[in-house]
């Protein structure tokens, strides 16, 4: 399984555009979206993925209510500041990084891999 990795994008649309039309082309089959978005308009170039998008907060996201239900209407999937994900046999620890109950929740042991 081919997993994309994305953070900090930061209401950058046209970094955002890019990373899609990458991830786009090296076919990946699950997108991890380790935090701060900022803005709830951000969300609709992602609806441009034909994959699922699993996301969690990052310290720069004060509008999480907006931002949880914006990202929903494009098929996108923000978790809060911490999420486990299975996938193809390994736990994911999913995490901005910037709390430290998440680190460490993600560090304590479980998981095959951490993004951070």
């Amino acid at each position: 399984m081919i997993i994309g990795l994305v953070s900090d994008t930061h209401d950058n649309v046209p970094y955002i555009k890019k990373a899609i039309t990458r991830l786009k082309e090296e076919h990946v089959e699950l997108v991890l979206h380790a935090g701060d978005y900022i803005a709830p308009f951000t969300a609709k170039p992602y609806s441009e993925l034909d994959v699922p998008l699993i996301g969690v907060f990052g310290n720069n996201c004060a509008e999480t209510d907006a931002l949880r239900r914006v990202y929903a209407e494009v098929g996108c999937d923000i978790r809060g500041y911490f999420t486990e994900v299975e996938a193809d046999g390994l736990r994911i620890a999913l995490l901005h990084g910037h709390r430290k109950e998440d680190l460490d929740r993600a560090f304590s042991g479980g998981f095959n891999v951490i993004v951070r």
